[in-house]
C-alpha cells in the first residue's frame, strides 16, 4: 500500500507553518519597531500606511522613545494626505495616553507650535489647514502657544522628579522657547501675563500679525521695562519675568547651559536697547560730524561719546538716551561670555564687534576684532572677522555722486576717505563721439529686445569698469595727488576736490590710495544747455550758455530718435 499522498499533506502543512510563521515575524510589535517602519514607508512616499504605523506607535502606552520625530512625522502625513483637521484629535490622544510622560507632552507641546495654524470655521466648528467651499477664515495662533503652554505646565512636576540634570535643561529651555513663540514675537508683547487657565478662542478673519514693533516699551513714569527673574513661575507678573524664569530654571538644572541663556537674554536685550533699533532716524545723523563735540550741542545722536552703561535706544515714547543696570546690559553680558572657552565666547566677540561699529566706536570694535583673531584663529569666521577689521583699518575712499558741472572753470569733486594721508587722482577724457556712433549703430540694427544699458550715457563708467569697454577711454589728461588729513579713531572724513578739468565734455576720474582701495567717476562738463518745453502739437528747444544762461544764436542741433 503506498504512503505519498500522506507525505505529501504533511510538507504542505510545513510549508504553512513556515509562511504563517515568516508573517507573523515581519510585523512589528513594539513601538520602536513600528517607529521604524513609519519612518520608511514615510520616507518612500506611502505616507497613509506611515500615518498608521506612527499612530499605531504614539497611542501605545508603552512607547518610551524619543517622541519629537514620529509626531512630527505623523503630523506631515496628514499635512501630505490633505487631513490636518486630524491633527488636533491626534495631539491630544496621545496627551490623554501619555498624561506621565513628560518627553511625550513637550513633543506635543513643541507640535502645537510648529503647526499650521490657520483654518476655517465650518458649522461653528474649527477645522485646521486648507478647505474648499465655504467656511469663515480663521486663525489658532494664539490658542496652539496657549495649548502649548499649558502642556508644559502639566509636564513640569514629572520633570522635576528626573534625575537627568542635562534633560531637565532641555525641557526648560523649550518652555522658554515657547514663551516668545508665534504670535508673541515681539518684544513689547512679554509684558502681558497671558491666561493659561482657558484656551481662548480662534481669532476670526485673516491674520495680519501683531504689527511692528514700535519701540521698547516703558512704565508709567517712562522708563524702559526690564523683566526680573521671579522666585517661582507663580510669582511672575508677566510672560517677560516667566520667561526669565524659564531661562534660570534651565541653568539651574544643567548649569553647562548657562552661557546660551546669557547669549539668548543678551540677544534680546540688543534688540530692545540696542542703537540699532532707531535705524529709522538715520536722517537725524546726515551731516553730523563727531570731531565738532561741543557741551552746547544736543548729545541724543552722538552714538560716539556712549560709555558702555548707556545707550539711546528708540522706546516705546521716543528715542532716549539712558543707563542701562548691569543685569540688562548685554554689552557686559557679552563681555562676560568673551571669559570663556565655549562655543558663545567667539559669538559673543562677534555681537560685541557689529555692537561698537553700531555706535560709531571703530577704534574698540577694531580692537575687538584683533582680540577674537587672536583668540580664535581656526575658527571658521575668521576671514570674515578679518574682512570687518580691515574694513575699519584700512585706507578707503570714494567718490559720492556727482552731477553736470559747467565748464570753464576747475571742476569740483565730493571725495570721502578714512585713514588714508594721500591720495592720486588720474583723468581721462572720454570718446563720446564713439559713444554716441555705437549707439546710432546699434539702433540702426533694430534688435529684437533693447538693451537699455547700451543706450544710457549714465552707465558709460558702469560698463568701463565692469564690462571692459575702454575703447571709449581716451588720452590723460590731468593726474595730481592730495595730502590727506584723516580723522582719529576710523572715521570718516568728506573733503571737496577741486580739479584741473575746465574743458567741456566728459572724464574718467580714478583715485587711488596707497595700500588702499580704488574709487571712479565720470565728471561731465558742459558748455551747453538744452531746455525743453511742450507746446500745442510741438517742443520748442532753447539752447544757452552753460554758466550765463544766454541763447546761443545760430546753434546746429542734431537730434536722432527711435
Amino acid at each position: 500500500m503506498s504512503h505519498r499522498p500522506p507525505v505529501r499533506v504533511a510538507l504542505f502543512s510545513l510549508l504553512l507553518a513556515g509562511v504563517a510563521w515568516v508573517g507573523w515575524a515581519a510585523v512589528p510589535s513594539t513601538p520602536d519597531e513600528l517607529v521604524t517602519l513609519g519612518t520608511k514607508q514615510f520616507n518612500d512616499g506611502n505616507v497613509k500606511d506611515a500615518y498608521e504605523s506612527f499612530r499605531k506607535a504614539l497611542l501605545d502606552p508603552a512607547f518610551r522613545g524619543e517622541p519629537s520625530s514620529p509626531i512630527h512625522l505623523a503630523v506631515s502625513s496628514l499635512q501630505r494626505l490633505a487631513r490636518t483637521k486630524e491633527a488636533d484629535d491626534l495631539l491630544e490622544e496621545i496627551v490623554k495616553v501619555h498624561s506621565g510622560n513628560w518627553p511625550m507632552l513637550r513633543a506635543v507641546a513643541q507640535s502645537y507650535l510648529t503647526l499650521q495654524h490657520d483654518g476655517f470655521i465650518i458649522a461653528g466648528e474649527f477645522e485646521r489647514g486648507p478647505h474648499r467651499g465655504g467656511g469663515e477664515y480663521a486663525n489658532a495662533g494664539d490658542r496652539d502657544r496657549v495649548r502649548a503652554l499649558q502642556l508644559f505646565m502639566q509636564a513640569q512636576p514629572l520633570v522635576d522628579k528626573d534625575e537627568n540634570g542635562s534633560s531637565r535643561g532641555a525641557f526648560y529651555f523649550a518652555w522658554a522657547t515657547a514663551l516668545r513663540s508665534h504670535p508673541y514675537t515681539q518684544g513689547w508683547q512679554l509684558q502681558a501675563k497671558t491666561d493659561l487657565t482657558k484656551l481662548p478662542d480662534y481669532e476670526r478673519g485673516y491674520y495680519r500679525g501683531r504689527g511692528e514693533s514700535v519701540g521698547a516699551p516703558v512704565d508709567a513714569e517712562g522708563n524702559p521695562i526690564y523683566y526680573t527673574v521671579p522666585k517661582s513661575w507663580n510669582d511672575a507678573t508677566s510672560d517677560g519675568e516667566r520667561w526669565r524664569w524659564a531661562l534660570q530654571a534651565a541653568v539651574t538644572a544643567d548649569p553647562s547651559v548657562k552661557s546660551m541663556a546669557q547669549s539668548q537674554y543678551a540677544q534680546f536685550l540688543n534688540e530692545q536697547f540696542g542703537v540699532q533699533s532707531m535705524a529709522q532716524y538715520g536722517y537725524a545723523f546726515r551731516g553730523f560730524d563727531p570731531d565738532e563735540d561741543k557741551a552746547d550741542r544736543p548729545q541724543t545722536f552722538a552714538l560716539h561719546t556712549l560709555t558702555d552703561e548707556e545707550t539711546i535706544a528708540r522706546l516705546a515714547t521716543g528715542v532716549r538716551r539712558f543707563k542701562l543696570p548691569d543685569e540688562h546690559n548685554p554689552i557686559k553680558i557679552y563681555k562676560t561670555l568673551t571669559d570663556g572657552k565655549d562655543g558663545y565666547a567667539d559669538q559673543a566677540f562677534d555681537q560685541l564687534g557689529t555692537i561698537y561699529e553700531n555706535r560709531r566706536q571703530y577704534d574698540r570694535a577694531a580692537d575687538i576684532w584683533r582680540e577674537a583673531i587672536a583668540r580664535f584663529p581656526l575658527d571658521g569666521r575668521l576671514a570674515l572677522r578679518k574682512q570687518r577689521l580691515d574694513q575699519i583699518t584700512d585706507n578707503w575712499g570714494r567718490f559720492d555722486n556727482g552731477q553736470v558741472q559747467p565748464a570753464g572753470r576747475g571742476a569740483t569733486l565730493d571725495f570721502r576717505f578714512r585713514n588714508a594721508k594721500e591720495v592720486e587722482f588720474t583723468a581721462h577724457e572720454l570718446k563720446i563721439d564713439n559713444l554716441l556712433a555705437d549707439i546710432k549703430a546699434y539702433l540702426k540694427g533694430n534688435p529684437q529686445q533693447i538693451n537699455w544699458q547700451k543706450l544710457d550715457l549714465n552707465q558709460i563708467g558702469y560698463r568701463i569698469v565692469t564690462d571692459n569697454e575702454k575703447q571709449y577711454v581716451g588720452a590723460e589728461v590731468a593726474k595730481w595727488k592730495l595730502a590727506l588729513d584723516p580723522r582719529p579713531k576710523h572715521f570718516d572724513r568728506r573733503i571737496t576736490v577741486t580739479t584741473p578739468l575746465s574743458k567741456a565734455g566728459a572724464y574718467f576720474v580714478v583715485a587711488k590710495l596707497p595700500d588702499g582701495n580704488t574709487s571712479r567717476i565720470i565728471v561731465w562738463l558742459a558748455d551747453t544747455v538744452i531746455a525743453k518745453k511742450p507746446l500745442n502739437g510741438k517742443q520748442w528747444l532753447y539752447v544757452a550758455d552753460a554758466v550765463t544762461g544766454k541763447p546761443i544764436p545760430k546753434a546746429n542741433v542734431e537730434l536722432f530718435g527711435y
